[in-house]
This record gives structure tokens, C-alpha cells and sequence, in this order.
């Protein structure tokens, strides 16, 4: 019974050593677990962020389309058709490349 109460010093020094490898397991884990859901957490980002440059560049295209229709209103010209032209076919390609890029079923019926 005097060994429970009073243990022996290298009892202790055993247990004192096996509590701090637990303690470091703990956080190799945590450590591990906390770096894996960051992973994942910047891949869903990097997804989003781009789709958003795409939709960035699909929008920009439009308002260039928008601009060279209203320039042919004010001077019809071959280089505005050539410009609306142009531009409308480069917005319906990106719009097709922005299709790739989303997942999300709402996202691909507001491209649609």
C-alpha cells in the first residue's frame, strides 16, 4: 500500500514522461486533423474565387457587347458589328468555360 501513496521517483519520472508523449500525440493529431480541414477549406476558396473571376470577365464582356451596340445605334459601322460580333461569341465561350468550372446546380441554371 506505502507504493500507491509514495511511488518511487523513477514511477515517477516514467509517469511524468508517459503524460507528456500523450500530451504530444494529442496535438500531432489536433495538429494534423486542424491542417487536413484547412486543405479543404482553401480548395473550396480557390473554387470560388474562381468562379467568380470567371463570371468577372463573362459580365465585363457583356457590357463591351453592350457598348459596341449602342455605339452601331449612334454610328452604324462595320467596326462596331465587327466589335459586337466579336465580343458576343467571346461571351458565349467563357460562358461555356464558366459551365466547367461550377458545381453547384443553382449556379449552373443562373448560367443558363
Amino acid at each position: 500500500m506505502d507504493s500507491l501513496t509514495n511511488p518511487r521517483f523513477s514511477t515517477r519520472v516514467f509517469l511524468g514522461f508517459g503524460l507528456v508523449l500523450a500530451l504530444l500525440l494529442f496535438t500531432a493529431v489536433f495538429g494534423v486533423y486542424g491542417l487536413t480541414e484547412a486543405e479543404t477549406i482553401f480548395k473550396q476558396y480557390r473554387g470560388l474565387a474562381r468562379q467568380t473571376n470567371a463570371d468577372g470577365r463573362i459580365q465585363a464582356n457583356m457590357l463591351m457587347t453592350r457598348i459596341f451596340a449602342k455605339s452601331f445605334v449612334i454610328d452604324p459601322s462595320d467596326e462596331n458589328v465587327r466589335g459586337v460580333e466579336e465580343r458576343a461569341k467571346k461571351t458565349i465561350q467563357m460562358i461555356e468555360g464558366a459551365r466547367g468550372l461550377a458545381k453547384n446546380p443553382t449556379y449552373l441554371a443562373a448560367l443558363d
